[in-house]
């Protein structure tokens, strides 16, 4: 018996298809403009670019997994491109240079601080599963490597005297606090896993919790449009840096974005806007049955 399952087509309105269309072409835009293009030799531009970038993928995927049939977890992608927003947000507020160098590093420290989990896990045998894939060697030179990367990076751009920080002080440095209050806090829900992430996966019915695999729409329309705007004004952030994309060319996005965010914004006096809703005061199916 055949047991895939399917992916039937979504009931998608004729705004969400509109919206889609409308992503669809700003990413094969991109792509056009940004294929071919050579970074220039400015870690600022560089690493701003990369976030923009690193949104064309997650926008991308966004695409794919609607046209797919699925929604699932595209909170999870969602609050990667609020992430890359409050990076770019953060590092352009102030001391731009000195805070793009330290998100370089930063990247490099991580790697670092992993081999330098791994490495005494390898010596002490109780790492077997990167036993089975590699050797003490593999690890020993892996550091060396890092730290011959972190050396040049500071031979090239100085020492980094900057941090970097958790993204809620980020978010705090780079006027983003209600974006990470809201948004990131709510995507975070689904991302870990939470009761309260979980809760949209569930029902009751006659007194009872239920699993609900149907697919939810509730937000769909704000998160296809959302990417729209994010993806929009970190190209913008580029071509103020760069010169590239040239800014009369990405006029029509901008309309675009500008009408989303119009839309979107909650009216007078409202709790929570399009993203927000069903909030941290609304409570689930799961929720109400543990604190029953």
């Amino acid at each position: 018996m055949d047991r895939t399952v399917p992916l039937d087509p979504l009931p998608l309105s004729k705004e969400h298809k509109r919206r889609l269309r409308q992503l669809d072409e700003l990413l094969a835009w991109a792509e056009g403009q940004l294929t071919n293009w050579p970074f220039p030799d400015d870690l600022l531009a560089v690493v701003v670019a990369q976030q923009a970038g690193g949104i064309h993928r997650l926008a991308r995927a966004v695409l794919a997994q609607i046209r797919g049939g699925s929604t699932d977890f595209l909170e999870s992608r969602m609050r990667a491109m609020v992430e890359a927003s409050i990076n770019v947000r953060y590092i352009l507020a102030a001391d731009s240079q000195a805070r793009a160098r330290a998100f370089a590093i930063d990247d490099v420290k991580s790697r670092r601080t992993m081999v330098n989990r791994t490495a005494p896990l390898m010596r002490r045998g109780k790492a077997e599963s990167m036993a089975s894939i590699s050797t003490q060697e593999t690890w020993d030179e892996i550091q060396s490597d890092l730290d011959k990367e972190l050396a040049d990076l500071e031979a090239k751009y100085g020492k980094v005297t900057v941090g970097w920080p958790s993204i809620e002080q980020r978010a705090q440095k780079g006027d983003s606090e209600e974006l990470y209050a809201t948004a990131f806090w709510w995507f975070s829900q689904d991302e870990h896993l939470t009761t309260r992430g979980l809760d949209k996966y569930m029902k009751t019915e006659d007194g009872k919790l239920y699993f609900d695999f149907g697919h939810d729409l509730t937000l769909l329309y704000s998160f296809i449009s959302m990417a729209i705007v994010y993806y929009v004004s970190l190209l913008n952030e580029v071509s103020k840096l760069t010169g590239h994309p040239n800014p009369s060319e990405l006029e029509r996005f901008d309309r675009v974005a500008t009408e989303i965010t119009t839309e979107l914004r909650p009216p007078s006096g409202s709790a929570t806007g399009s993203v927000g809703s069903g909030g941290a005061e609304s409570r689930g199916v799961s929720g109400r049955a543990l604190s029953s």
